[in-house]
């Protein structure tokens, strides 16, 4: 019983702080870097676009850029901000006694952490996707990469250990996350396609199309939801 005390006690001082630190990261205005960063993202993708010398570029950039600007800048700073309050959340302070209740804080540590950790891989992938049509010939490659990330993200947990906005565990149900996989695997296909199939064939103009369609639909999304708000951090089609 001793033991079990000290261990509880230990663990309970060791959460403590940890979420101090959670919060502390969050500050008064967390995540406004997140819009910035898509915001200057997307007015590079414009830039970008105005010196492509076909259509087709010019479509595929226009499309990543209304994504970035009026989806991933909201969604991910939901995203961002769900995650810094599932770490808060996920230590009880001056709470726990028992090991039940260590057990118990330490699976919402991991559920926040692996969510966390997503969102991070996330982030970081469509930025270098985003990287890659700035400075590739062409940017079918990048736009590719920007799409797959999502599926990367519902494979590392960001569906099953997704949090809402007030940093509760919400996970997505499976079904729905191999579904969003799918639909973003052909995206990425798509824009590959669209780098490989002849300028000016049907099958170009097929696969241009569909990722189009699929960065626009993201986009009506992110404004839907802006205009009339949502709880849970990461909706389809955006990102989930």
């Amino acid at each position: 019983h001793c033991s079990t005390a000290a261990f509880a006690l230990h663990s309970s001082g060791n959460l403590e702080l940890s979420a101090r630190e959670a919060r502390r990261r969050g500050g008064k205005a967390p995540g406004l870097q997140i819009p910035v960063l898509y915001a200057l993202a997307s007015a590079a993708l414009i830039y970008r676009s105005q010196r492509a010398t076909h259509l087709a570029d010019t479509s595929i950039l226009l499309a990543s850029a209304a994504l970035s600007l009026f989806n991933l800048s909201s969604a991910d700073r939901k995203r961002f901000i769900a995650a810094n309050k599932a770490s808060a959340n996920s230590f009880g302070i001056g709470t726990i006694s028992t090991t039940e209740e260590v057990d118990v804080a330490e699976k919402k540590r991991f559920a926040a952490q692996r969510f966390t950790s997503a969102f991070v891989v996330k982030t970081l992938g469509q930025i270098l996707g985003i990287i890659r049509m700035m400075v590739d010939k062409a940017p079918s490659g990048g736009a590719a990469l920007f799409m797959a990330t999502q599926i990367i993200y519902f494979a590392i947990g960001g569906g099953k250990y997704r949090h809402t906005d007030d940093g509760q565990l919400d996970p997505i149900e499976e079904r729905l996350v191999v579904g969003a996989s799918v639909t973003y695997a052909i995206f990425a296909l798509a824009a590959l396609a669209s780098g490989q199939l002849a300028s000016g064939s049907l099958g170009k103009g097929i696969a241009i199309f569909v990722y189009c369609f699929g960065c626009l639909t993201g986009a009506f999304d992110g404004l839907m939801s802006l205009f009339f708000g949502g709880r849970k951090a990461g909706r389809k089609p955006s990102g989930a």
